[in-house]
């Protein structure tokens, strides 16, 4: 978690449960040094100590995890933490695990006793194809490319094999590049179906709800009776669609505390059309709503206004002390 937390991703990654627990046991993640490059001096040793395959080199308690952990924070150097006193025990245990990594393809034993060390493969996700090719370096890159709506144009989407496992020098990589957003088309299934449910169901597409509009119809309120752009059309993944909404009531959702933009989104997918107001409260959190009106859970037609009042401190001037 800590890993985590420090660099925005997880120490291993695969595509399958196996690849991941296959990960745990042979390849070694990342240093956090190398994907932050902020972190205190210290830090990435504790926590590559925390993560290291041999029991040994591991902390041996949590208490012993802390105490590193409060030197750093007194600018002090961290201890070593390799004991003497090895278990027997532990030590068969790792000659086992050695033994099996060693099946599983670590090392490759020729006939006649030459050794070729397998070399793991980097993680090479959201790279460019450049920098791909440096860190791939000793591997026949194979390109391939492939629309993603997920990563950005020309960085990386996907990388066989996977990132942390091992394979023989000059075997082939295949790194697929992305195409940016693609194409997706619009459903011809959505007239009829609920908003919440059209809704889902664009975002799973790539898709945005961008507007609704109330209309007069003999469907129950808060039913799809229309789309733009029209339902069966090709268009870039990420673009907006408007739907029109068979008019109703419908409750109220609740966005006091709100950020203001996921306040306004959160408006815009229930049916309603925000009304912002802005005041200047230094008194208060900046960028959030402080009142609503109709309030959260009463009745109000689809397509309505909702007025929402937000902290906006941009450009916001003190009073001056009074008496002055």
């Amino acid at each position: 978690m800590l890993y985590e937390l420090l660099t925005g991703r997880a120490p291993f990654s695969g595509d399958t449960p196996v690849a991941i627990a296959y990960q745990h046991v042979s390849a070694a993640p990342i240093s956090v040094e190398a994907l932050n490059l902020d972190l205190p001096d210290g830090l990435s040793q504790i926590i590559d100590g925390a993560l290291a395959k041999d029991p040994i080199v591991r902390y041996q308690s949590a208490a012993e995890m802390l105490a590193d952990l409060d030197r750093i924070t007194k600018g002090e150097r961290v201890k070593a933490r390799v004991h003497k006193n090895i278990d027997r025990r532990k030590l068969i245990a790792g000659a086992v695990a050695l033994v099996v990594a060693i099946a599983s393809g670590g090392v490759l034993l020729s006939r006649g006793e030459s050794v070729i060390t397998a070399k793991i493969v980097a993680d090479v996700s959201g790279l460019t194809e450049t920098q791909a090719r440096e860190a791939l370096a000793g591997f026949t890159i194979v390109i391939a490319r492939a629309p993603d709506p997920r990563v950005p144009e020309g960085r990386v989407a996907l990388q066989n094999p996977i990132a942390g496992t091992k394979a023989e020098p000059n075997s082939d990589v295949i790194i697929t590049i992305s195409d940016g957003p693609g194409k997706t088309s619009v459903p011809t299934d959505l007239i009829g179906k609920s908003l919440e449910d059209v809704r889902l169901i664009l975002s799973s597409l790539g898709l945005v709800l961008s507007r609704t509009n109330a209309v007069d119809s003999s469907e129950a309120p808060g039913t799809v009776v229309g789309i733009n752009p029209p339902a069966g059309s090709a268009v870039n993944a990420g673009s907006g669609v408007v739907l029109d909404i068979a008019s109703g009531n419908v409750a109220v959702p609740d966005v006091i505390g709100v950020p203001s933009i996921q306040a306004r989104t959160i408006l815009i997918q229930a049916g309603f059309t925000p009304n912002i107001i802005e005041v200047a409260d230094a008194g208060l959190e900046e960028d959030v709503v402080l009142a609503q009106a109709p309030e959260a859970e009463t009745s109000a037609r689809i397509g309505s206004s909702v007025t929402i009042t937000i902290n906006n401190l941009n450009g916001y001037t003190p009073p001056p002390p009074s008496g002055q």
